[in-house]
């Protein structure tokens, strides 16, 4: 099965998170929601307040 480069980025006002994979087509959303969820773990309260936009996750 081909795997699909995936670039997904956040980024707050101190830092930018980047993250490169390759991964098949059918788990893209799997990952996206994770990444998503790993990322609002690690924001702090302060950040959290500011909306968390998935646009900025390029698939």
């Amino acid at each position: 099965m081909k795997k699909d480069k995936i670039k997904f980025h956040w980024q707050t006002r101190k830092e930018k998170i980047e993250l490169n994979l390759k991964i098949s087509p059918k788990n893209k959303l799997i990952w996206l929601e994770e990444f998503n969820r790993f990322i609002y773990k690690a924001l702090s309260d302060e950040e959290k307040k500011i909306r968390f936009d998935k646009r900025k996750s390029e698939i």
